[in-house]
């Protein structure tokens, strides 16, 4: 599953859990400030009401973003006042369509807002359940099978390696001896031996050679061993 999107998935739900808040706050300002809690005047004024309900909703997410983003109430909403003041004091130096446009960016602003992050919320869970219930398929059908497969795996890159392993040892064994250490016979000769030509072809001598001195080091090694 693609961590990312859970990640996002629940920052979209992060931003959800205002919504609800705000819903019910509206409803008591429109339903108390202009319906008085009746049925009738709603009844009476239904757009005007509704125009007002995402107005004031628009207001509060406004005056909740500028909180968020203050990371104090009491700032944030002096900020939030402070702005709208400055909108309609420079009302006619904005001309009337940058004003109506700052205005409806105030007050329509945080539903459009609110009902993007809803979409792509349902959107995005949608798609991770469906990528989940097609992995849960999978393993249900397929565990078994996998598991027998992944042990017969195991069993084949060990029996590789042990027999990787038994040739080169085999081939190290088989190896023809370069003739450095011929006439020795006992593991103190092969020594005395070693420190001689260690002497005349080791790197930091005059005439030394790493390359040889590397092949007389291997073979002493193994004629040790050996011994």
């Amino acid at each position: 599953m693609d961590e990312l999107k859970i990640v996002k998935l629940a920052e979209l739900r992060s931003r959800m859990a205002g919504i609800p808040g705000k819903l019910i706050l509206t409803f008591l300002i429109v339903a108390g400030a202009m319906c008085q809690f009746s049925m009738d005047r709603f009844k009476e004024n239904i757009l005007e009401t509704i125009v007002s309900f995402f107005m004031i909703y628009g207001v509060l997410s406004y005056f909740g973003l500028l909180i968020k983003m203050t990371g104090n109430y009491l700032i944030g909403i002096i900020v939030a006042v402070v702005l709208i003041g400055v909108w309609q004091y420079n009302m006619e130096k904005m001309g009337e369509v940058w004003y109506t446009l700052i205005g409806a960016v105030i007050c329509f602003g945080g539903p459009v807002l609110d009902v993007f992050t809803i979409i792509r919320y349902f959107i995005l869970k949608k798609n991770l359940f469906s990528q989940m219930a097609d992995y849960e398929d999978y393993g249900d059908e397929d565990d078994e099978v996998d598991d027998e497969a992944y042990e017969e795996y195991q069993r084949q890159q060990a029996r590789r390696e042990w027999q990787e392993r038994q040739m080169q040892e085999r081939k190290r064994s088989e190896a023809p001896s370069p003739g450095f250490f011929n006439g020795c016979k006992d593991a103190a000769s092969i020594k005395r031996r070693y420190r001689d030509l260690c002497k005349v072809y080791h790197p930091d001598a005059g005439n030394g050679s790493s390359e040889v001195f590397n092949k007389i080091t291997e073979e002493y090694n193994r004629l040790i061993k050996e011994s």
